[in-house]
């Protein structure tokens, strides 16, 4: 001991048994000193190997006044005393320890150094140093370990930096808080890829703490998501393992095609799939999916779950994830598309939703499509001839979706936009298993399931839309209106729609036919062009 503040008896007890080591006897700061500047010295010894990991463990109590402190010191041989632990009290701004605690100090960087420890208490205004200590020993062996005390969540983005992770190593429970060795952190995942970002990091001494805030992850291939696991290690030290993570891709407006089709998805609202064109014509307007939670609540667009997260994409195949509100909600779609020339066309799509929580939610689930197949959409006739199917007819085409799991608990189909304002509205909606009204008209259909969905269970929801048939044509016939010093051409617009106007001043085998400058715009069920009257003879007809 140097400076003789440090006294043995039970000013505050002991951890075990009824004496300690402490700078306060019978209440008052500091027996010996009221300005203590004094360290309680160690024996010299020799640090065992650092295989053995080796440390300093004790139990103490403290509180210090402003300014005032404790810290574990260290000298090699008759070398200087240097900081072996952070300060207690000071600088860490934690004045009081609020009990017996115990502190681990790594001695591994001193291994087969003759040494000694100090216990170096200062209170240079006199505001009192309160600390005693019992039991000090010195530790070999397991106890180590690697703790993740901040895991890294799963969804994360490829090539987005990380949600952060913070590791410490612990001594059976308790901080080292001046560990030497540096923490790495490597990444696995069978599809490959690679870790970027501060993969090393020293631990801080006031916390113990390595924080990696700048990790991110470059997937194999930009188009699929990796499950990838982090792990951290240091020394020869036991490494510990995140849980594995999701890593996505980001996505916004996708399309899958397939020969005579193409489908376009927004699924960052409630849009969805907005256009599903077949041979040169779109037959959809929206298709889309909404949730509920409970029997009060309104229901909300699947989309607003959270950002869309890409998991796999290709031409003909998409799949979408979303998180949120104690869900994860997988959306896939996948179009085999018909000859060249043909309307024939099949999308395919399942919804699987996980309950992540620990309770069961009580959880509806609404599919809406709004698909026009007729020029003029208040042709079309409706039939739902099974609870899991429905048919639309129009223009000479048919579309059936077909619900292969689970069969929908309600069904409802309406003119636009019936149905819709009921899901999208602020209140809870149950359909009404008709048709409203009965008659042919703007067509839009619905299903509705409802299912009690326990922690960790899963519903999937599959279904199948297919459309066949050919879009009825009419004779393509020319009329002509006069309209003042102009005259009016005009045609069906349920004529094949990829005519041009043609005109010629004669009708000789060697005349010249020219296509027309002037656009065709739509009038009702007509396209119309308006041509000046001209002198001479002029002749007309249409071309593929």
């Amino acid at each position: 001991m140097d400076n003789g503040a440090w006294e043995v008896g039970s000013a505050v007890g002991a951890y075990s048994g009824t004496n300690s080591a402490s700078t306060f006897l019978n209440g008052n700061s500091y027996t010996n000193d009221p300005y203590a500047n004094s360290r309680l010295i160690s024996p010299m010894f020799t640090v065992p190997a650092a295989t053995n990991y080796p440390r300093l463990r004790f139990w103490h109590w403290f509180s210090f006044g402003s300014y005032a402190y404790g810290v574990v010191e260290i000298r090699v041989g008759t070398n200087g005393w240097v900081a072996l632990s952070n300060q207690y009290g000071a600088s860490s701004q934690v004045l009081s320890s609020g009990g017996w605690t115990e502190p681990s100090v790594d001695l591994s960087s001193y291994a087969g150094q003759s040494i000694q420890i100090a216990l170096h208490v200062v209170d240079p205004d006199g505001y009192g140093a309160n600390w005693a200590v019992d039991n000090v020993t010195l530790v070999t062996g397991a106890g180590l370990q690697i703790v993740l005390t901040m895991p890294i969540s799963s969804p994360q983005l490829g090539g987005a930096t990380f949600s952060q992770a913070t590791v410490q190593v612990q001594d059976q429970g308790t901080t080292v808080f001046n560990w030497a060795s540096p923490i790495t952190a490597t990444a696995y995942s069978s599809r490959g890829g690679s870790l970027h970002g501060a993969l090393s990091l020293n631990t801080t001494s006031s916390t113990g703490l390595a924080t990696f805030t700048n990790l991110y992850f470059t997937l194999a291939s930009s188009n699929i998501a990796q499950s990838v696991t982090l792990v951290f290690n240091s020394s020869s030290l036991s490494p510990v393992t995140n849980a594995p993570i999701m890593v996505d891709f980001p996505i916004s407006q996708f399309s899958v095609l397939s020969s005579n089709s193409q489908v376009l998805i927004d699924p960052t609202s409630d849009a969805g799939l907005n256009s599903w064109t077949v041979n040169g014509t779109d037959l959809s307007y929206q298709h889309w999916f909404w949730l509920r939670i409970g029997s009060t609540a309104p229901q909300f667009s699947l989309d607003t779950l959270s950002k869309p997260y890409g998991l796999y994409q290709s031409q003909t195949n998409t799949t979408v994830n979303y998180l949120g509100q104690g869900l994860s909600a997988t959306l896939a779609f996948s179009v085999s598309g018909g000859g060249n020339g043909s309307f024939a066309s099949t999308l395919t799509e399942s919804l699987t939703i996980l309950n992540i929580t620990n309770t069961t939610v009580n959880l509806h689930i609404f599919e809406y499509s709004d698909y026009d197949l007729s020029d003029n959409p208040s042709a079309d006739m409706l039939v739902f001839p099974a609870i899991n199917k429905v048919v639309q007819q129009g223009n000479g085409l048919t579309l059936t979706e077909t619900i292969s799991q689970p069969a929908p608990n309600y069904y409802e189909g309406s003119w636009y936009a019936i149905t819709l304002d009921k899901i999208s509205g602020d209140t809870p909606v149950t359909l009404s298993d008709s048709l409203i009204p009965n008659a042919p008209g703007d067509q839009t259909f619905a299903h509705e399931w409802d299912t009690n969905l326990a922690a960790g269970q899963t519903i999937v929801i599959s279904l199948t839309n297919s459309i066949a048939g050919n879009i009825t044509t009419a004779p393509a016939v020319l009329s002509v209106a006069l309209s003042g010093k102009d005259f009016i051409i005009s045609w069906p617009t349920n004529s094949t729609a990829s005519f041009q106007l043609q005109s010629t001043t004669n009708l000789s085998i060697s005349s010249s036919w020219t296509t027309v400058s002037s656009p065709p715009v739509i009038n009702g069920n007509l396209y119309q062009v308006i041509m000046p009257i001209l002198s001479g003879a002029q002749y007309f007809r249409l071309q593929e």
